[in-house]
């Protein structure tokens, strides 16, 4: 996280609820807790960065668009990563389930 922001700032910007609501399984290939990376005025964040488990990518989900929990970036990555037998196998579980036995 950027060191100059407060961390009430970032609650405002990046409410944990948000967090929260990422169900999809493909999230089990990356770090639990992305980075953030902020836009230009250095308050709002522009990007949720994850990083693969396995080879350590970072792959950018864009936050601020209509389409901030698409996960399209994130499954062609693990795809490459993991295999399509094991992601496709991911998606039958939770994402808790899913975690574990990654």
């Amino acid at each position: 996280m950027d060191p100059k922001h407060s961390d009430q700032q970032l609650t405002c910007v990046f409410p944990e609820r948000e967090v929260a609501r990422r169900k999809s399984t493909v999230y089990a290939f990356f770090n639990a807790e992305p980075e953030l990376e902020f836009g230009k005025d250095g308050i709002t964040v522009d990007y949720l960065v994850f990083t693969c488990s396995q080879c350590r990518t970072k792959i950018k989900q864009g936050w601020k668009t209509l389409d901030k929990g698409s996960t399209g970036n994130l499954t062609i990555h693990a795809k490459k990563c993991w295999g399509d037998e094991t992601v496709n196998t991911a998606k039958e579980l939770n994402l808790d389930k899913a975690r574990a036995t990654d």
